[in-house]
């Protein structure tokens, strides 16, 4: 046979495949390869390799504090509209408190049960907001909250 080889992958008892597999952070896999020489009909592969299984690391996600679960995240600070001028609304304030999140964790908002953010959000004179807060630590793949 005069073709050329090409190294194949299993990955978890599935398919073979001549494409790279894509690591999985969440969990352990177990990888096997072989090459594999395929000239129209003629097909010749080698032995497989040992098997071979990912550990997708445990990261400690202590961002510098002991259990970020028992701390308390910084308030917002609001200052509502008013009304000038015969009640044209003015608009109002969102800041965040002086007070920072514990270690290297940072303050992250959601508004009216949105996604998480690190944006401080924006006061709407249109509309009521309920904005709760947390400080997160994010960092190698890991989230604590």
């Amino acid at each position: 046979m005069s073709g050329s080889t090409k190294l194949q992958f299993k990955v978890d008892n599935g398919e073979w495949t001549d494409t790279l597999p894509r690591y999985n952070k969440e969990m352990a896999q177990t990888i096997i390869t072989r090459c594999a020489c395929e000239e129209g009909e003629a097909k010749v592969y080698s032995q497989t390799s040992t098997p071979k299984t990912t550990n997708p690391a445990k990261c400690p996600c202590d961002c510098g504090v002991r259990n970020l679960a028992d701390e308390t995240a910084p308030t917002v600070i609001i200052n509502n509209n008013s009304c000038i001028f015969g009640c044209i609304p003015t608009d109002g304030l969102i800041a965040r408190s002086g007070v920072l999140c514990p270690g290297s964790t940072v303050l992250q908002f959601k508004v009216n049960n949105g996604d998480w953010t690190e944006t401080l959000p924006r006061y709407s004179k249109d509309s009521v907001m309920t904005i709760i807060t947390r400080c997160a630590c994010e960092g190698w793949g890991c989230k604590c909250i």
